[in-house]
Formats: C-alpha cells, structure tokens, sequence
C-alpha cells in the first residue's frame, strides 16, 4: 500500500505524543531517511506539534506533565528501544573540521524532560535594623526546574543553573540573578521593570518571553527574545532586542553580536535540543547538564571538532555516547559518571 506523504502527518503526531506503535515507529523512521524532503515534513511537523505544546493554557500544560510523569513512573522499569540514528557528513565548514550531521528520532520526542519539583533555600542578611532574605533556586545538572515568582512570572531552569532574588522582590524593583540558562515569561507590571542579572550584562524587560545562556563556565552568553521587547547593557552600551533577535557576548572580548535566530533557543524546555554548529567540546558541557555525567576531552584536535546536533533528550547517556563514537570515528568511553573520548 503505496501511503502519501500528507497521510503520514497524523501518525508523526501520535509519534510525537508517545503514542505510536511499533509498526508505526518504522514507518516514521522509514519515511524520514527517504530523503531531505521528507526529513523537511517531519521537521515542519514537529515545530507545528510544539507550537501547540506551548499554546495549550498553563493548566493544561500541568495536567499533561502530569500525565506524562505518571506514564514515566509506570514505565521505569520497562526496556525502551534503542535510539534512531541516522549521520551524514558534511564538508559544509571545511576551514574548521569535519562536521557531523545527527539527528536521533525517538519515541515522545521527550515531551519528556520532565520538571522536577524545585528547591529554594532562604538566606538570611542583615543591615543594620533591616532584613535581607535571599531565595536561591536551583536546578541540578541532569534535570529542569520551573518557578514561579512572587509576582507571577514563570521561570524555567535548565540543568545546572541557579536564580537568586529577594524579598524585597516585587516592591520598588523586580530583579533577578541568573547563574546558568533560563526561559522567562514576564508578567507586565507598570512602573516596575524586571531585571535580570547576568555575568556580562543586564537584560531589562516589562513583559515578555525569552530565553538566557549565560552559565559562568561558558566562553559566550546568548540572550534571545521570543515576544515583547528587551534591553541589554554591559555598562558600555544599550541594544535594544525586537522578537527572532538574538545577541551573544564573547566574555574574552567583552563584544556583543546581534543577530536573526531560528526559534528554538528555548527547546530545551521541552527536550528539544538543536546545536547547528558546536564543538565536542562545547558538547560536552551540554551533555553535563542534561545528563550530570563529565565529559573528559584526551586532546584539543578532538575537543575543536566540529559537528550539527539535534537531540530530543529521551536517549540515555549510552546511547549518545554509542552515536558519538559511530559518527565522529572517535573511541568513547565511559566509566561510572565521567565519559572520556579520544
């Protein structure tokens, strides 16, 4: 039975929300490797899934985590199938070394990085006869954290990450401190700007929704703006971002680059990982975060080379490692919490 390609389009759905067979596993993955048109619909398809995602009403939103962390729970111990991986290489940037093509396609294309319950601790300063109480809110490396804050902007925490803020939150300012990657979305408040710290710059706001990188052991801090308007200032200057901006500071140089984006800064969030272009290296801090495990780089050949990742973060970490060493040719290794290549 010879199927069109449009008719594909309600079964890369329910692929999609983890509700596919088998049967229907295969024919997906049959269907992308026929070529890049089709590899075209599947990505067209899945930006229209995730923009439904993040569409959908914040209670509903809860009441599918919900669900999908009971599903989780009840398939812990069951076995899940090896991931899809298809690589091709490319000689697309061969002033910089080889790159690779990965793309892993994977049952619920993790909806499934799951938020865990956050945990705030309270420090307590004082001044004088005043009171200073901090909050800090963590995410461990290996999971995702979202918070609400006191005046009802939402905050997501990837791993690794911290945010700090006060009591005196909400009153004469609304400022926060960001050590790592977070997604905002702001709520708007006259006359009380929303300030977000980084090492580098400011980023200031009055209701919006965007995305920072700004981990302190990463030569570059990315800040991209999905709706509304910001305004960044490293002290020396002022940009001012409209929604698809981006602007990235090199730490070293202490210069800031505007430029267009592609949308999916905040993947993350939903498990969604796209890295066009990123040295193993670079990779390798992601791969801490999402999966607290050390990445241990034998030589700076291995550590500059270059390759395109897509994860849908639902592989485990031997299954990553298992992709790496078939595409990049190089030997991986792992050894309890730390993965050595070389």
């Amino acid at each position: 039975m010879n199927i069109q390609p449009h008719e594909y389009k309600p079964i890369v759905m329910r692929y999609l929300n983890g509700e596919a067979t088998h049967e229907e596993e295969a024919m997906i993955d049959a269907f992308i490797k026929q070529g890049e048109e089709q590899a075209a619909l599947f990505n067209q398809w899945m930006e229209e899934w995730e923009a439904n995602i993040f569409s959908t009403p914040a209670p509903a939103v809860d009441q599918a985590w919900q669900r999908l962390q009971n599903a989780i729970d009840h398939a812990e111990d069951e076995e899940t199938s090896p991931a899809h991986t298809a690589a091709t290489p490319s000689d697309s940037t061969p002033h910089i070394g080889r790159t690779v093509h990965m793309q892993w396609w994977h049952k619920a294309v993790a909806v499934a990085a799951i938020i865990v319950i956050i945990g705030c601790a309270a420090i307590w300063s004082f001044s004088g006869s005043t009171a200073t109480q901090t909050y800090l809110c963590s995410a461990p490396a290996g999971s995702k954290t979202q918070v609400t804050l006191p005046d009802g902007s939402k905050v997501w925490l990837n791993g690794g990450s911290s945010l700090a803020y006060t009591n005196q939150f909400n009153n004469d300012n609304r400022r926060v401190e960001l050590h790592g990657e977070a997604y905002f979305e702001v709520q708007k408040h006259q006359g009380k700007p929303f300030t977000v710290h980084t090492q580098g710059y400011d980023i200031t706001v009055k209701g919006t929704k965007f995305n920072v990188s700004a981990y302190d052991n990463d030569p570059i801090s990315t800040t991209t703006l999905m709706e509304g308007k910001v305004e960044l200032s490293d002290g020396k200057q002022n940009l001012s971002l409209a929604p698809g901006d981006a602007v990235q500071l090199d730490k070293a140089t202490g210069q800031l680059q505007r430029y267009a984006t592609d949308g999916f800064a905040d993947g993350w969030r939903s498990g969604r990982l796209m890295y066009p272009d990123i040295t193993l290296e670079q990779f390798g801090r992601v791969l801490n975060r999402q999966y607290n495990i050390n990445v241990h780089l034998a030589n700076r050949q291995c550590a500059n080379m270059r390759i395109s990742v897509m994860l849908q973060n639902n592989e485990t970490i031997d299954e990553v490692a298992s992709a790496l060493t078939r595409i990049t040719g190089h030997n991986i290794t792992r050894n309890g919490d730390t993965l050595t290549i070389q």
